[in-house]
């Protein structure tokens, strides 16, 4: 439980502090000894990547591309947390109208083209259906 009150002070940090200097110390001075239990220094975040490439990360933000083959393995080690994201983009050229869990349509209003006229206002109508399933077993 106490980890993840920590935790959560930790995701409190808005562009890389808390809001303030009072608040900074009551959540520092709060947390402090929990995180260093019966440490006397706090070791810095890690990220380890192993398998196609082997790479030891220790300053943040980082960044690195991948090709979808390439397999790896992420670790982390050290005492403060490391959100990790991890995206794929790719272009489906096969794509199907798919109608069971959510319906995107458009259209602009009163015109007969798809097309717009430059210098003429119209509106765009975006219409969305959300179809929600039910988690009975």
């Amino acid at each position: 439980m106490l980890e993840k009150m920590r935790s959560y002070f930790m995701e409190a940090r808005r562009n890389g502090c808390w809001m303030n200097t009072f608040e900074s110390s009551q959540i520092i001075e709060t947390i402090l000894p929990d995180l260093l239990g019966n440490k006397t220094q706090l070791q810095k975040a890690k990220l380890t990547f192993s398998g196609d490439v082997n790479k030891t990360v220790e300053k943040f933000p980082f960044e690195m591309k991948l090709n979808p083959e390439q397999m790896i393995t992420v670790s982390k080690t050290g005492d403060f947390p490391i959100y990790f994201t991890s995206y794929q983009h790719y272009w489906n050229p096969n794509l199907r109208e798919k109608k069971n869990d959510l319906i995107i349509t458009s259209a602009f209003e009163n015109e007969k083209t798809p097309y717009l006229e430059g210098g003429k206002e119209t509106k765009l109508v975006v219409n969305l259906e959300v179809y929600f399933k039910s988690c009975k077993s």
